[in-house]
């Protein structure tokens, strides 16, 4: 029985080095790369270019893939694979993940504040300086849903595949979240740590709701929410974080602190 269980467990720690080596350490020197050689971080404009978009679509479809394959294939409970969950119904699948996306974006609002306050340069991001072009707005919407859906079957896998190395749920929580946030460097290290802080909860939540709808649309949403075309979506958008920025304008003049 022991030489059964250590052959065992050294297959799954196997197959996490497979994934970890040939999904992730390739998007984790990426990341590096843009960081430390491009000056101002990411470069989401060459999304905008039929060549660009591709590059881009390639590169995170491994990421979903090889995840579904691996739990279709893999000694997985069935549970992992339902897209939809049977705890809750379609309809608050639907409001958790756009309530999701909301706390997210508030989130990120609330740590752009933080760094102002504290003077930390936050590497620029933005697709461009100006609103795109509606067939610009259709590139991105395409790759938000690829890799929304992408991304979030890969935390699903994560979450089961080290969950069968250890019964701490926490441990599997926050591996799980290291990891993907692992190659999101290229935003820099602060912004890097309210990616694991988000994760760390994203993967709590999808624990505890099984909801892999949930996750996607919230993912896609926001991918989705830089600047757009799309009529109305820049307003909605402005509205929340202006709003928010207001609200703490307002209650830091009180307490004393200048932004």
């Amino acid at each position: 029985m022991a030489g059964k269980k250590g052959t065992f467990i050294q297959k799954e720690w196997a197959e996490l080095a497979v994934f970890f080596f040939i999904i992730l350490l390739p998007a984790i020197s990426s990341s590096f790369h843009s960081l430390f050689f491009k000056q101002q971080g990411f470069d989401y404009a060459s999304l905008y270019s039929p060549w660009g978009f591709f590059n881009q679509i390639q590169a995170s479809i491994p990421l979903g893939i090889f995840s579904a394959f691996l739990l279709v294939y893999g000694d997985h409970d069935p549970s992992y694979l339902s897209f939809s969950s049977h705890k809750l119904s379609t309809i608050k699948q639907i409001m958790a993940g756009v309530g999701l996306w909301f706390a997210y974006y508030l989130f990120f609002t609330l740590w752009d504040v933080v760094a102002a306050l504290a003077q930390i340069h936050v590497p620029h991001i933005n697709f461009h300086s100006t609103i795109p072009l509606p067939q610009e707005t259709l590139l991105n919407g395409a790759f938000a849903l690829v890799n929304g859906i992408s991304e979030e079957i890969m935390r699903v896998y994560l979450l089961a595949q080290i969950g069968k190395l250890t019964t701490r749920r926490w441990a599997v929580i926050l591996l799980t979240a290291i990891l993907i946030s692992s190659y999101h460097s290229y935003q820099g290290g602060f912004t890097l740590i309210a990616f694991l802080i988000a994760n760390i909860f994203l993967s709590y939540f999808y624990l505890s709701s099984r909801s892999l709808l949930a996750l996607c649309i919230w993912h896609i949403l926001a991918d989705f929410s830089h600047p757009t075309a799309l009529g109305g979506w820049n307003v909605l958008s402005e509205s929340i974080g202006g709003s928010f920025i207001i609200g703490t304008s307002w209650i830091f003049g009180h307490l004393g602190i200048k932004i």
